[in-house]
């Protein structure tokens, strides 16, 4: 009688699994086919997690979770904040319900959904361009705060290391363009000069959020600094009349010539120095259009262009690029955006057009 009474609850148990699981596989999708949420497993976790310049938001999720789909809004929000503004942040996800992800979800000792966690580098200079991965230069993170949009948005920049440097001594920038002092740095440097008083044509090209994202991809061997035009503007001559001379500061000149005499403004450009080649040049979005058959927005978009322009100016073996779309993880990444495995198509299409009428691009400027 007991052997009987076992058999059937472990015939009633299995019944109830399989249940719930052909349940699950009709469910409707919990995120949405995604080119901004990235599929994390076993196999990719340390080619795009460990081996990035970016700041990382790793949530562990299961589908049936209560509180996951209460911050599943926020998730897919701030997602998708980050690809508009193409902020050098990513937001990974781990469906620990998929018995593929069950050793990573152990391996990081995760015993409710969701699990947040961030993930930092320490030293831009230690991460590898090669498939070499070193998790010790990377701080992982709980994180603890308010589970909103904003909230978790503002805490990732904060622990971003994208930021430029000002430069407000002509001085200083004098000696980083004449290497008059030995202790300056030979690695080559890109300034943006800006003019606090010409806000309209600064935010038309939108070059400081672009910079903040592409100093990141750069960071092993370009240094990025801003200067406003009142600091080199009428300091200029003093490069250009100065005992060092060299093809660089002939060419600076040069163009600071030509600039002023035809009334070309000298703000908001970007203008690349390479002490070490002797070679200048500043960037003209005109000579590097967007790439055809990619559709990326406005910050994506000049952030190709500005690499290609580097690229094409330093020569590809004088570069490192840690991430971007001309990084060696650019497409794997492209691989790794998450795309819905437990519904059908025609579901998929629905929960798109329902979602879609719930985000409109008014959720998505609130940066």
């Amino acid at each position: 009688m007991k052997l009987y009474n076992s058999a059937l609850i472990v015939t009633l148990l299995v019944s109830v699994i399989s249940l719930v699981t052909a349940q699950r596989g009709t469910d409707p999708p919990f995120y949405l086919d995604s080119d901004s949420l990235i599929e994390i497993s076993s196999s990719n976790i340390n080619q795009l997690i460990y081996n990035t310049s970016y700041i990382t938001l790793l949530e562990f999720y299961a589908p049936w979770c209560g509180y996951c789909k209460q911050l599943k809004p926020s998730i897919e929000k701030l997602a998708k904040n980050i690809k508009k503004k193409n902020l050098p942040i990513q937001v990974g996800i781990v469906n620990c319900d998929d018995p593929n992800n069950s050793l990573l979800c152990s391996e990081y000792e995760v015993t409710g959904f969701p699990t947040l966690l961030t993930v930092a580098p320490k030293n831009l200079n230690k991460i590898s361009t090669s498939k070499e991965i070193s998790k010790k230069n990377y701080n992982v993170d709980v994180y603890t705060g308010e589970r909103e949009f904003k909230p978790i948005l503002n805490h990732l920049i904060s622990k971003s290391k994208s930021e430029l440097k000002l430069i407000s001594d002509f001085q200083k920038f004098y000696e980083a363009v004449t290497r008059t002092k030995q202790h300056v740095d030979k690695k080559p440097f890109i300034v943006e000069v800006f003019d606090t008083t010409n806000e309209k044509s600064k935010k038309q090209l939108a070059l400081e959020e672009v910079l903040k994202t592409t100093q990141l991809q750069f960071a092993k061997g370009i240094k990025f600094f801003r200067t406003n035009i009142d600091t080199i503007g009428p300091n200029v001559f003093q490069i250009c009349l100065g005992e060092v001379k060299n093809d660089l500061i002939n060419d600076f000149c040069t163009e600071m010539q030509v600039r002023m005499l035809s009334g070309v403004p000298l703000d908001n450009v970007l203008y690349l120095f390479d002490p070490v080649q002797e070679k200048f040049a500043s960037f003209d979005a005109k000579n590097y259009p967007a790439e055809k058959g990619v559709k990326r927005n406005k910050y994506e978009s000049m952030n190709y262009r500005v690499a290609s322009w580097i690229i094409d100016i330093l020569g590809s073996e004088n570069v490192s690029l840690l991430d971007g779309p001309f990084s060696s993880k650019d497409k794997l990444l492209k691989k790794s955006v998450f795309k819905n495995k437990y519904s059908s198509k025609q579901k998929t299409k629905k929960t798109k057009k329902k979602t879609n009428k719930k985000m409109n691009d008014a959720d998505i400027d609130e940066l």
